[in-house]
Order: C-alpha cells, then sequence, then structure tokens
C-alpha cells in the first residue's frame, strides 16, 4: 500500500530576534513528531511574490505579515496562509496571534497587585500590538486609580 503524500508547509520566519527563535522553535517542536507533513524552511524575501510562492508548491505557509502589501500578494499566490504577526491583522487571512490589549491589562495588574504606584510604558507606534498592550495597560492603571507614562518610539 502506498503511503499517503506529505503535505507541504512552509515556514517563512527569520529569527533577527529572540521572540522569532522561539516562535520557530515551537513550531518545530509541534511538527516533529507529525510524519504526514514535510516542513520547508522558506527563506524570508524583500517582498513577497505570488508566482515565486506557487512555485514552492506548498499546501500552507506560516508567516508573519508586516504590511498590507504582503497579505495582498499572499492572497494572490492561492496558498492557504496562517499570519503569526500581530502587527498587521488581514481580514482574509487566518491570524494566531497574541490577545496583546491583554498582555498589557495582566502587566498592569500583576505590578498593582505587588504595590506599585508608578507605572510606565514604552513601545513603538508603528506596531500594532504595542499599541494595544499600551491601551490595555493604561485601562489596567486607570481602573487601577494611578496613571502611566508612555514613551511611543516611531
Amino acid at each position: 500500500m502506498a503511503e499517503p503524500r506529505r503535505r507541504r508547509v512552509g515556514i517563512m520566519l527569520s529569527m533577527e530576534t529572540e521572540h522569532w527563535h522561539g516562535v520557530l522553535q515551537g513550531l518545530a517542536e509541534g511538527f516533529r513528531a507529525e510524519r504526514t507533513v514535510q516542513v520547508v524552511k522558506v527563506a524570508r524575501p524583500e517582498r513577497f511574490e505570488a508566482g515565486r510562492l506557487r512555485r514552492l508548491k506548498l499546501d500552507g505557509l506560516i508567516t508573519r505579515v508586516a504590511a498590507k502589501q504582503d497579505e495582498e500578494a499572499l492572497l494572490a499566490a492561492g496558498v492557504p496562509v496562517i499570519n503569526v504577526s500581530g502587527r498587521v491583522v488581514g481580514n482574509l487571512l487566518t491570524n494566531v496571534i497574541n490577545d496583546d490589549a491583554r498582555v498589557g491589562e495582566l502587566a498592569a495588574r500583576f505590578f498593582a497587585r505587588r504595590g506599585f504606584r508608578n507605572f510606565g510604558f514604552c513601545g513603538v507606534g508603528r506596531h500594532r500590538s504595542s499599541r494595544l498592550r499600551a491601551e490595555g495597560l493604561r485601562s489596567a492603571v486607570t481602573a487601577a486609580g494611578a496613571e502611566a507614562a508612555e514613551l511611543i518610539l516611531p
């Protein structure tokens, strides 16, 4: 009896930060025991190209979408995509991301429970996830009757 065809799942993530290294490690652990899936490490290009993605003959792609143009090119390729970045959340892609507002809220509550009364947030203005974390922290700090200083980098 012939073996069933293995599905090809592309993973297109850079390891430029500890965060992405951890995401890649988690994916590797998750797929390690899955014999019906062939994981293909795909180099992340400067910009996505639909034709290049189609030539890879992938059954799916896990990547981070950093701009609306990325989402458009990925959709044009006709490959199912899972976006693992909270930077841009595409309406037409499957997104597996953090609840960033809740992350900010939990951080504020953690410190408030320990008696802290002075709060601060440093984030990046162009990152959706950072803006949501700031909102969550601000909301929880206000509810605790305190204020938070903010430094938002461009």
